[in-house]
């Protein structure tokens, strides 16, 4: 699984924040499947997702390759 690591801090910034899949899928307009199949590295991230879920935890843009890509 590609990522996994990184994709683990993801969710554990989600979970501090208390956003839940359900909310991040309405915010990115995307399936709640899609959310974990992304989330769960078995689909990636599209640039504007990535970039959205940055913005909200506050991910800096330098560090955005590590996470997503």
């Amino acid at each position: 699984m590609k990522k996994y690591r990184e994709l683990l801090e993801v969710k554990g910034r989600l979970r501090e924040r208390k956003i839940i899949y359900p909310k991040l899928a309405k915010y990115l307009d995307i399936s709640l499947s899609a959310v974990s199949n992304k989330l769960n590295g078995k689909s990636e991230f599209t640039l504007t997702e990535a970039s959205r879920i940055g913005e909200l935890l506050d991910i800096k843009q330098e560090e955005m390759g590590r996470y997503f890509f």
